[in-house]
């Protein structure tokens, strides 16, 4: 996946034929952390659906704001920081622009 650059690896995509076959994969993934020294940059993750990696970003995004102790409401999904809306499971990162609001509706990832 991805353009080609000399020196750097790419993530590869395995589609697998049952849920049975993931699992084990998931399951076994950590052995890697044991393989010879060329075989540990391999790491192996299991894709989200695009759902998912909003509700990621979202908790990701409230726990930076309350890090940097801003004033942070979560609700319906909905995330908004210091007063503004920031981001939704929905529509994902809401941004502002003179006086409308332009949700991204790109895949997060």
């Amino acid at each position: 996946m991805g353009k080609f650059s000399s020196g750097k690896m790419r993530p590869l995509l395995v589609k697998l034929h049952s849920e049975w076959d993931r699992r084990v994969i998931l399951s076994n993934c950590h052995k890697l952390a044991n393989a010879p020294s060329d075989l540990r940059k391999i790491f192996i993750v299991a894709d989200m659906s695009l759902d998912e990696r909003r509700r990621n970003t979202v908790k990701r995004l409230h726990d930076r704001a309350v890090r940097e102790n801003k004033i942070v409401q979560l609700s319906s999904g909905s995330l908004t920081v210091d007063g503004v809306l920031t981001y939704t499971v929905k529509d994902g990162h809401v941004y502002k622009s003179d006086s409308e609001v332009v949700s991204d509706t790109n895949n997060d990832g």
